[in-house]
This record gives C-alpha cells, sequence and structure tokens, in this order.
C-alpha cells in the first residue's frame, strides 16, 4: 500500500511540474501531494455479526403467567456491519467514526427507515505522546467515588454467558469501569525527572443532558432515560491529578461540578433557579506503598485512602413577603480506606489480599459515579405480556439478551415503532431518575445490586469489606473471596431502624490441561455469592424484613480438537423475603453449545438452552401457597466476523 502511493505520488508530481512552474501552480502541487499523503493515514475495521435467536415459551406449563393469546415465541434475528474509521494523517491528529448498518430479517422487505447508524465520532490528538485530547465522544474515569462506571461483575461467569454478556456491553460502550461522555477531554501525561515518577492530569467538559430530549414530539431522538423530567441542559466539568513520588507513592485529587443551565429552561413563565440543581464533588487519594524503601518483585504492601465531599443543590424556594429566594444545600463525605498486599509464588503464582472499610455518609451524591450502568428490563418474549408488568422478567434474561431494533406487534399495548430492548446503559440519571425511567419502574435487580446498587459510591453504607484471590499454575488454578458487612450509616425514615447488610462470595477455575498436556484447554469453573439484609422492624409500626440471594455459577470449556470447543454453563439464583408473609423466587439458566474458531476474530456459536422462573409465596391471609412459573427454550446462531 505505501510503495503503491509512494509511485503515484511521484507520477502525480513529475506529469504536474512539466505542465506548469508557476507559483499558484506548485501551491496546487504541495495541496494535492498533501491530500495524497493523508489519505494513506486511514485505517478501516469493524465487524460484521449474525445472529439467529429464537426464545419459545413452554407450552405445556399451563400456567396462568402465560398468555396463550398473544406470541409464545420471539426471534431476533438480523446481519450487521459495525465499520470503525480511523484518520490519522499526522501523528499529532486524527479523528474517529464508528457506524453501523443493520438490516432485521424480519423486516428485510418492509423496513424503510434509515439503515445507517451513527454510534461514534470524535476528533483525537496527540502529540508527542504527551498531551492527548478528544472532541466529540470520549472515555474516561478517576477513581470510585469520583468519576466511574459501577458495571456488573459475577465472579467466575460461564464463558458461554460471558461471552454474550461482553456483547450486550459493549453495545454501549461499557467497560473497565470507564464512563461514555461527549464534549472536550484533554489529557497530560509526563514524567518528570526526579521529582515524579509519573504525572497525570485531566481536564474536561461534557454535556450530560439535553432539554429538547424531553420533547416527544419526533423533534429530538434520545434514549429513554432522558424523557423524564428533563427541565434544561446539564453539563460536566472536572479536572484530575495523578502523581507517583518515589515510585511507591501515589497522590491524586479530583474535581467535579455538574449543574444545570438555566438559561436552557424551556418555561419562561418560572424562575428556572427554582429548578436548577447543582453538586459539586471534591476527593484526594493517597496510596504509599512498600516500593518507598524497598523495591521488590517479590511482595508489595500498601495503603489505599480516598475521601470525597459533596455539596448538592437540592431545592430552592420563594420566602417572606419580599419573595426572597432561598436555596437548600446539603453536605455528604465518602470514605475508603484498604490495606492492599500481592505476593508471588514463584514464577507462575501469586496472592492478592484486598482489607478495606468504607463509610458513605446518606447524603453523599454524586451522579457521576452512583448512576448505574445496569437497569434490568425484559427482552425476549417482551410481548406476551400483560400491560407492561415484568411478570416474565428474568435476572438471566436482562444480563444476556439484547435487541438493537425491534417492531412490536400491532395487536398488543406497545406502540409500533422500532425500539432498541437492552439493559445496559451509559446515560447519567439523577433526581427521580434513579427510581423511574420512561414512566416505568426500574429494576434494581436485587440478585446482582443489593448491597450496593450504585457501586462502591452508594451512599449510606457503613462497614468492613475486602476480598482475597489466589493464582496457582499460570492460571492453571484461580481461586477467591469476598465479603462486606455494612450498615445502614442512618436508619431509613420507612423503617425507623437501620438495615444491616452481608454479601460473601468465593470460587474458583481449575484448567486441568495445565497438567495434562494433551488437552489444548479443559477449564471448569464453580462460584457462589450470597447477599442479604435484615431489618428487626420497630415493633408495631414496622415490620421486621429479611431478604437474602445466593447466586450459583457452574461452568465448563472444553477445546477438544483445533478450533472447535465445547461450552456449557448452569446458573441459578434463589431469592427469598420475609415480611409477615415469604416470598421465594428461583431463577434458573443452563445453556450449551459448540464453538468454532477460525481465529480469535472470526468464530461461530451454536447454542440451545432454557430460561425460567418459579415463584413460590406464603399469603398471610390463610397461609396458602400461591405458586407459578414459566420458562422459555432459547435456540441461538451466533457469526461474528472481524476485519
Amino acid at each position: 500500500m505505501i510503495l503503491r502511493t509512494s509511485v503515484l505520488t511521484m507520477l502525480f508530481l513529475s506529469v504536474t511540474i512539466l505542465a506548469s512552474t508557476d507559483a499558484q501552480r506548485d501551491r496546487e502541487i504541495q495541496s494535492r501531494l498533501s491530500s495524497i499523503l493523508d489519505k494513506a493515514g486511514i485505517n478501516f475495521s469493524g465487524t460484521f455479526r449474525s445472529q439467529y435467536l429464537r426464545s419459545m415459551l413452554d407450552q405445556s406449563s399451563g400456567d396462568s403467567t402465560i398468555d396463550w393469546g398473544k406470541k409464545q415465541a420471539e426471534g431476533n434475528e438480523y446481519t450487521s456491519v459495525d465499520f470503525d474509521i480511523t484518520a490519522r494523517p499526522h501523528e499529532a491528529l486524527g479523528a474517529r467514526c464508528m457506524f453501523r448498518m443493520h438490516q432485521n430479517w424480519q423486516n428485510f422487505f418492509s423496513d424503510v427507515s434509515n439503515p445507517i447508524f451513527l454510534r461514534w465520532l470524535s476528533i483525537d490528538g496527540n502529540i508527542k505522546d504527551m498531551i492527548s485530547f478528544n472532541v466529540g465522544n470520549y472515555r474516561q474515569r478517576y477513581s470510585p467515588l469520583t468519576l466511574w462506571s459501577p458495571d456488573i461483575e459475577i465472579a467466575y461467569e460461564p464463558e458461554i454467558f460471558a461471552q454474550k454478556r461482553l456483547e450486550a456491553m459493549k453495545e454501549v460502550f461499557l467497560g473497565d469501569n470507564d464512563r461514555i461522555l461527549q464534549g472536550i477531554n484533554l489529557n497530560f501525561d509526563a514524567e518528570v525527572v526526579p521529582v515524579f515518577n509519573e504525572f497525570h492530569f485531566n481536564a474536561q467538559a461534557a454535556r450530560l443532558r439535553l432539554s429538547e430530549a424531553d420533547r416527544q414530539d419526533g423533534s429530538a431522538v434520545a434514549g429513554a432515560f432522558e424523557t423524564n423530567n428533563t427541565l434544561m441542559d446539564r453539563y460536566l466539568v472536572a479536572a484530575n491529578l495523578d502523581l507517583l513520588f518515589l515510585k511507591g507513592l501515589n497522590f491524586g485529587g479530583s474535581f467535579l461540578d455538574i449543574f444545570d443551565l438555566p438559561a436552557t429552561y424551556d418555561d419562561q413563565s418560572e424562575n428556572p433557579e427554582l429548578f436548577a440543581r447543582q453538586t459539586a464533588i471534591g476527593a484526594v487519594r493517597i496510596n504509599p506503598t512498600t516500593k518507598i524503601f524497598l523495591d521488590s518483585d517479590v511482595f508489595v504492601i500498601g495503603v489505599r485512602l480516598e475521601g470525597a465531599e459533596s455539596w448538592n443543590r437540592d431545592s430552592a424556594w420563594y420566602e417572606g413577603v419580599d419573595s426572597t429566594l432561598k436555596k437548600r444545600n446539603v453536605t455528604g463525605l465518602a470514605l475508603d480506606v484498604a490495606l492492599q498486599g500481592s505476593v508471588k509464588l514463584g514464577e507462575t503464582g501469586a496472592i492478592d489480599v484486598n482489607i478495606g472499610f468504607m463509610n458513605n455518609e446518606e447524603n453523599f451524591i454524586n451522579d457521576m459515579a452512583q448512576s448505574p450502568t445496569f437497569l434490568g428490563q425484559r427482552i425476549m418474549n417482551i410481548e406476551n405480556d400483560w400491560e407492561h408488568n415484568a411478570r416474565l422478567y428474568t435476572t438471566f434474561d436482562a444480563l444476556y439478551d439484547h435487541v438493537f431494533k425491534f417492531t412490536p406487534s400491532a395487536n398488543n399495548s406497545w406502540t409500533k415503532e422500532p425500539r432498541q430492548k437492552i439493559s445496559y446503559l451509559n446515560g447519567i440519571l439523577s433526581g427521580d431518575e434513579y427510581d423511574q425511567v420512561d414512566g416505568e419502574s426500574v429494576r434494581f435487580d436485587s440478585s446482582l445490586q443489593y448491597v450496593l446498587p450504585f457501586g462502591a459510591a452508594t451512599p449510606n453504607r457503613v462497614g468492613p469489606k475486602g476480598d482475597l484471590s489466589l493464582k496457582l499454575f499460570d492460571g492453571g488454578i484461580d481461586a477467591a473471596v469476598s465479603f462486606a458487612i455494612l450498615d445502614e450509616a442512618v436508619a431509613s425514615s420507612v423503617s425507623l431502624v437501620k438495615t444491616s447488610f452481608t454479601k460473601f462470595g468465593a470460587g474458583m477455575s481449575i484448567d486441568i490441561a495445565t497438567w495434562a498436556k494433551v488437552l489444548n484447554c479443559m477449564k471448569f469453573s464453580f462460584g457462589y455469592s450470597l447477599e442479604g439484609s435484615e431489618n428487626e422492624g420497630s415493633g408495631e409500626i414496622y415490620a421486621p424484613v429479611k431478604f437474602s440471594s445466593g447466586f450459583l455459577n457452574a461452568g465448563f470449556y472444553y477445546n477438544f480438537w483445533k478450533r472447535f470447543s465445547l461450552l456449557a454453563g448452569f446458573q441459578q439464583i434463589v431469592s427469598t423475603k420475609e415480611v409477615e408473609f415469604s416470598r421465594t423466587i428461583t431463577q434458573s439458566h443452563w445453556a450449551a453449545g459448540l464453538e468454532y474458531k477460525v481465529s480469535e476474530a472470526q468464530s461461530v456459536i451454536g447454542r440451545v438452552g432454557q430460561i425460567g422462573a418459579d415463584f413460590k409465596g406464603t399469603s398471610p391471609a390463610d397461609s396458602t401457597i400461591s405458586d407459578f412459573n414459566f420458562k422459555a427454550l432459547q435456540v441461538e446462531a451466533f457469526l461474528q466476523v472481524e476485519f
């Protein structure tokens, strides 16, 4: 490619120079030469995907949960391609554009909507590997209490399911706890010897919300979370500094300001200051380690401390005869401290320990760290429903299934228009949006988000937490345990008593191929976590409440011949709530599949599995048992080709 470009350039210059030698012609030559050379810095990549998925409700159950007058089978069959174009004609400046061409098989002959969807657009720069910037879309994170994406974590998740969850998260560019933002982002990274081993500075400004998106008349296209009482535009300005001294002393600080812009308020009959909100967050971090005085490759021990404070203007009103505008401000503190250690066990193993304590006050508010990235929604069999009441909801369907483009049937309660079905989002929520999105109740899934629903920045939590991991034989054995024993910092106004929260988890994976060299890979994995809470109640005013949820994972992956692999997985969640009556929900998920990998970037996988839920409850009136259940058989073929 380079040789061809050079030859064409030389021929072009030779012919043009012979034709004219005046100054204007020379400028044209230089301009055209620059254009030719610039195009040599354009790179095309992307991914083709095609899926056949049928989810069929079990007709043998005869359960009233299923509406036999509506569809019992629903599919997601499509072919799509994501084009990722990066242009870097010069080392210091480039750009990136990602767009999708998508075709649903069901709508092949009738889909007249725009088949091209823009997914990412940015101008990116990098000057001498010290100064980098982004204009448009970008990714950024600071720390768990400041700027952070609290992604769902499932320890020792079976590979057959982990692949599907990764695909669903990639739909909204989630991963590595990065926030996905749009605006201006500037980074400065350097090494200043001998003072700083590392120097990192970031400054950014982003728009988080557009007030026009609240208008549901087609004037703007927005995600569901943006159509809920968006009164004015919301912005973020932030800065972050991280320093490394003496190769073992880390120090950092962050400042964030999240604010509404009153000038964009669309109802001029009211004073926008009555509704404008503003939250400022300041944080400091320090992490001294033993590397300050002992640079050892065998072990390192350190203390990590982060403290953050938020100042939130949450309400305003007129007071007195002269109608003076009053504003209410609340402050909240968050603290996270931990003892960390890592010890190498020879050349092939290591132990990592992290034992800590958190203390987050009730009024600590930071939407940039607390906004969840998973809001459980029904995905498949959504049309077999009674007025959107989520009776067919399962955690596993929400975690692993997603549909980029779905058009409901005309004979149901949905509006007949294309929509996306996905439980993951990268938007920033605020206010009552933590409890409500697009007029429907949001499922903070208690199986996944119960103890810390908003990640490490969850307010009103205090107590110890930690984890320990062990790796041996180059990953042949991988084991881990974790725990959290937390209480509410302040009792809720409903229960009048503090609720206690607990979380324990343990698991391991074993790759038999580490010892049996005749095998390429034969890995077994097991994991179990238990989350729960207990509230003793307050006598006759509030009854005691007890909740527990156990999550079991078991997986198998066997690369039995060249590029062929067998995959299997089983998951079960048993959740029980006791409050004057008891209710138990047992969710099950199993799947088996065959994978053929042409390479790491090209693969075909076929899966067959079943998702189901079984509800059992004791009625407080007559102590009878109220049961209902449903199952859905899923058959899938998925093809992916990257280029």
